[in-house]
């Protein structure tokens, strides 16, 4: 990263157009927005100019910018936490990418024996196990090939908010089921991003020495929430998007007792995770782009038999002084760990500013309130009410 500085940000790093007047923040108890294990800036910049990862709750800062061309990528779940990016600053400039794409739940592992089905994607539910059947959003796996050279397994189901169904075709095993929508009651009051599920991998053929395995589910989309205490500019792009399914649409030369190398199922597509934005005043760039779309479903060879598309995720972004402070956080359940900084950091960090390594959280599995379908596969963008003086504005350029 660029040497982060203590202070106000300068009037350089920002746009020709002249700020809001500027807020006082309320009392916050001495935590910013961070919760227990949030990292505290001090009021410093954090300034992204070169390809990194994170993630984790950052709090308390003056300018936290992502430079045109650099990409910062949220680090993806791991079973156990990432997955998960929160901004708290004065100042948010998105000028480059922003991307939680394929940082949720994981999709389903692929089977390894003859014949078995595809597993179902992860979720707020846990982990899936082999079965047609949804796991909460997760998507089902595809059915195993049970009859010698009958032909190749369905696609594993899709996942989110409503994912799609494996391929059906007759002579030939049903896909998975797709995940189910779920209610997202909860995070349109608490504003917490939660990850999208996995989509199942695709069943096996019945010879596994002569064909690949079943395809693995995409990943889902992580969940990114970025807070403007003053203004926001984007420009740039930020992503929540859900992994495609693992498959192919050739089928590759066979032998003289199999046809086609390509009977296993194709893997479904990850459902798309969730994005917030609130702030009290944005310009937001017609050029820019946001996405927190559904994996497409693995492909196939077969028309017919293509692994199930995730679900759409939720996007929220609303221009209000309203509830600009309101810094609920998720609970975490243990210290958060560090990784090495990045390769551009300062050689001499101030006391005060960006910390010299990256956070991460650990976060416990969130309950099943998340999604939101949208009606197409690129999701549209809700601007709330206005609420209070000063009187928000939002610029597009």
């Amino acid at each position: 990263m660029n040497g982060p500085t203590t202070g106000s940000p300068t009037t350089s790093l920002f746009p020709s157009s002249p700020p809001p007047p500027p807020l006082t923040p309320p009392d916050l108890g001495g935590q910013h927005c961070c919760g227990e294990h949030g990292i505290d800036h001090g009021g410093g910049h954090w300034i992204v100019g070169s390809d990194i990862t994170a993630s984790g709750v950052h709090c308390n800062l003056g300018l936290f910018e992502v430079k045109s061309g650099a990409t910062l990528t949220v680090t993806p779940w791991n079973g156990t936490h990432h997955g998960t990016l929160q901004i708290f600053a004065r100042y948010i400039h998105v000028l480059g990418t922003l991307t939680a794409t394929g940082s949720g739940y994981r999709g389903g592992s692929r089977p390894t024996t003859a014949s078995s089905g595809g597993y179902q994607g992860e979720s707020s539910c846990g982990v899936g196990s082999i079965s047609q059947g949804k796991n909460c959003g997760g998507g089902g796996g595809g059915s195993g090939d049970q009859v010698s050279e009958q032909g190749r397994p369905g696609g594993g189901g899709g996942a989110g908010a409503v994912g799609s169904v494996g391929g059906l075709t007759s002579n030939y095993p049903w896909g998975g089921e797709g995940g189910s929508a779920v209610d997202l009651e909860t995070a349109i009051t608490q504003s917490v991003p939660f990850l999208g599920p996995g989509g199942g991998s695709g069943g096996n053929d019945n010879l596994v020495s002569d064909n690949p395995l079943g395809g693995s589910g995409g990943r889902g989309g992580g969940g990114i929430r970025l807070r403007a205490f003053e203004y926001l500019r984007l420009t740039g792009a930020v992503y929540a998007q859900g992994a495609a399914g693992q498959g192919s649409a050739t089928c590759s030369s066979g032998t003289a007792t199999t046809t086609c190398w390509d009977y296993a199922g194709p893997g479904g597509g990850g459902a798309g995770g969730t994005l917030i934005i609130h702030t009290v005043t944005a310009t937001i760039s017609s050029a820019s782009s946001t996405n927190v779309s559904g994996g497409a479903g693995g492909l196939s060879h077969l028309a017919s038999n293509l692994g199930g598309d995730g679900g759409s995720g939720w996007e929220r972004v609303e221009t209000s002084d309203s509830n600009v402070y309101n810094c609920l956080v998720p609970p975490v359940t243990s210290t958060p760990t560090t990784t090495s900084p990045s390769s551009d950091a300062p050689t001499t960090q101030p006391t005060t500013g960006i910390p010299t390594s990256t956070p991460t959280l650990s976060l416990p599995l969130p309950p099943p309130h998340f999604l939101r379908h949208l009606p197409s596969t690129t999701a549209s963008t809700t601007i709330a009410p206005i609420a209070t003086a000063p009187t928000p504005t939002l610029r597009l350029l």
